[in-house]
């Protein structure tokens, strides 16, 4: 690691830290108004909207597509407004949240630094209630108990001493000598130097892997299907009243024109706004009991200043 026992020193932890990137596991872009302007046009229900005014116009309903068009922008410009203020509140809480750690800098034992800025070659020190700010190899240890729950889901603490690695074909986790990022410590305290940051650390491998998979919300799966029944309703009506219209009047052209004026008036134009407009209130409700969303239109967690509710 390129270091010994007084640590580094803030000049080469500095170099470090360009070179290898903050110390955190999750990525943290950065996103613009315009990035959740755009989202919020891509609701599949908006562009059936769309597509609803593009045959009203066909029709030569004007007034027809414009309202409809008016009630889609309404609809994604709610949705924006609120998407971007929940994304602006979390970077502030994100900012004022950030965890510290003790390091050895230019010889001092005692420097406080923030996780982010941990580097590979800094040496650390753990006591009880301390969490692993990276994947460290231990130098020292007195009757130190480590919680991996985060890993292994097991509460039961786990003894780390000094010592030899272990055999290849150990589980991590049961390796002596190595304190994993995330994990907490229970009780003593223990002196280790750091091998691995980031997205390097074991947790943050995890992390890049479940990043990969995201699974749909049930607000999604619930919006996704509702859609698709109204469009099967729409495209059966609009095809039976077509070929009906078609046989008892001789006239296909009409019939077709029917048919497209059936599809727009079957479609309800007002379910964005309407499920907007809610979400957006429920959002407000949760804000002033103390609750804060973890994302808009997904409420399948948040947090407020007493436990983590799911639901």
């Amino acid at each position: 690691m390129k270091t010994d026992s007084n640590g580094l020193s803030t000049k080469e932890a500095n170099k470090r830290l360009v070179e290898n990137g903050l110390n955190i596991v999750t990525e943290n872009k950065k996103r613009g108004p315009i990035y959740f302007l755009v989202n919020s046009f891509k609701d599949k229900f908006i562009l059936i909207l769309v597509i609803l005014a593009i045959i009203s116009l066909i029709n030569q309903d004007v007034l027809g597509a414009v309202i409809i068009i008016f009630l889609g922008i309404l609809s994604a410009l709610i949705s924006f407004a609120q998407n971007y203020s929940t994304y602006r509140f979390n970077e502030k809480l994100k900012s004022k949240l950030k965890s510290k750690t003790t390091v050895f800098r230019n010889k001092d034992k005692d420097t406080v630094i923030y996780t982010e800025n941990v580097v590979v070659g800094d040496i650390i020190t753990l006591n009880a209630g301390s969490i692993v700010p990276a994947d460290m190899v231990l130098l020292e240890s007195k009757d130190l108990f480590v919680n991996q729950s985060a890993f292994t889901g097991e509460s039961v603490p786990v003894e780390k001493i000094v010592g030899k690695a272990g055999k290849q074909d150990d589980d991590v986790f049961n390796i002596q000598n190595i304190c994993l990022m995330g994990s907490n410590v229970v009780s003593g305290k223990g002196i280790g130097a750091v091998i691995t940051t980031g997205f390097d650390t074991y947790l943050g491998k995890m992390n890049k892997e479940i990043s990969k998979k995201k699974e749909p919300t049930n607000y999604t799966k619930e919006m996704d299907s509702v859609t698709k029944l109204l469009i099967k309703c729409m495209i059966i009506v609009s095809i039976s009243v077509f070929l009906i219209f078609g046989f008892i009047r001789n006239n296909w052209s009409e019939a077709f024109l029917f048919a497209l004026s059936v599809a727009v008036g079957i479609t309800p134009s007002m379910l964005p706004m309407i499920v907007n407009v809610n979400l957006t209130k429920g959002s407000r409700s949760l804000e002033k009991k103390k609750n804060t969303c973890k994302k808009y239109k997904s409420y399948t967690k948040f947090r407020n200043n007493r436990h983590t509710l799911h639901r």
